[in-house]
């Protein structure tokens, strides 16, 4: 197994961020997961204001050096992912 970056700092367990089972605690634990689509979120999920979601979500992990990054798939189509905020 190959490690391609370091981590200093685990990730938080969705409990300890949000109450079990919130859409925010969902998002999140789907986030922990890999990579997941706006529309993944809305027909899979069934959340429809995912971009509050997403919101909520980046707020609580500012503390923890964590960041959401978003990148445009298509007009309409968002992927999410965790990514390690830089110090």
């Amino acid at each position: 197994m190959e490690q391609t970056e370091l981590t200093f700092n685990p990730k938080p367990k969705p409990r300890e961020l949000f109450s079990y089972g919130t859409q925010n605690y969902r998002v999140y634990e789907q986030l922990l997961q890999g990579p997941v689509t706006s529309k993944f979120i809305i027909k899979e999920m069934d959340i429809q204001k995912y971009t509050s979601r997403i919101t909520d979500v980046r707020k609580a992990l500012v503390p923890h050096l964590i960041r959401v990054e978003a990148k445009r798939v298509c007009s309409s189509l968002f992927e999410y992912r965790l990514k390690e905020a830089a110090v």
